[in-house]
């Protein structure tokens, strides 16, 4: 069985079915592949997104695609490992919108691709 649900009043109302618009959404690695898709369609739907993430270059490539979106995309060097930067990441969030209304925890880590198997414990524990 399945269910299907149709947000009528939102249709009704002009807004995106999603509920998106100028939400304050903070996401990891949001610079590159999955990440980047989705910074890309939360600002697509007008939401304010803040990245957090080490690649400055490819964080600064997902800026460019951002632009003319509805929403808007910033970013902040941020290495997850370091409880201090995601503080500072999450305060920064709440200093530019007052709040924060979602959380993508998407942050990875750099392995060369190796299987789950082949990973070390000490890359896991990271």
């Amino acid at each position: 069985m399945r269910t299907y649900w149709y947000n009528s009043h939102a249709e009704m109302e002009g807004e995106t079915m999603s509920g998106l618009s100028d939400q304050a959404i903070v996401i990891t690695g949001g610079e590159t592949g999955i990440g980047r898709a989705v910074v890309l369609q939360l600002a697509a739907e007008g939401a304010h997104v803040l990245i957090g993430g080490i690649l400055a270059d490819e964080a600064d490539a997902t800026l460019r695609a951002a632009e003319g979106l509805p929403g808007s995309v910033a970013f902040q060097k941020a290495d997850v490992r370091d409880a201090a930067q995601v503080d500072a990441l999450i305060n920064a969030a709440v200093e530019k919108h007052g709040r924060i209304d979602g959380l993508v925890c998407n942050a990875g880590i750099f392995d060369g691709f190796a299987s789950g198997i082949d990973t070390s414990d000490r890359l896991w524990d990271q």
